[in-house]
């Protein structure tokens, strides 16, 4: 029997370290916001998010869940599960705060 500090992250405690940095978008800030599985995150992705948030003062980027782009996409998608995802886009410098399961049809809401 061996006992030994733990030096293994879990995926929650991992997306409280991500994103730690998150605050809210300050005052009359124009919030810009996208959406997208974001699979295999890669450097297409970071240049749309870097364009989406060329937009405005503040970006909220939507991940959708693995059901959701199960049924868009088909049965081996996604390759990386929604941890895996929102752990990526909350790593590139452009994202200011993401929604987790977002919804594929946006409302007011």
């Amino acid at each position: 029997y061996f006992l030994r500090p733990s030096r293994f992250l879990t995926t929650s405690r991992m997306l409280r370290i991500f994103s730690a940095g998150t605050r809210d978008p300050p005052p009359g800030a124009k919030v810009v916001y996208i959406d997208g599985a974001w699979d295999m995150f890669h450097q297409g992705h970071v240049t749309t998010l870097q364009k989406a948030r060329e937009l405005g003062d503040y970006l909220i980027v939507g991940v959708h869940g693995d059901s959701t782009v199960n049924k868009r996409r088909g049965k081996n998608y996604p390759i990386m599960n929604l941890n895996e995802r929102l752990l990526s886009v909350l790593g590139c410098r452009y994202t200011n705060d993401v929604l987790i399961d977002a919804p594929w049809h946006i409302t007011r809401e």
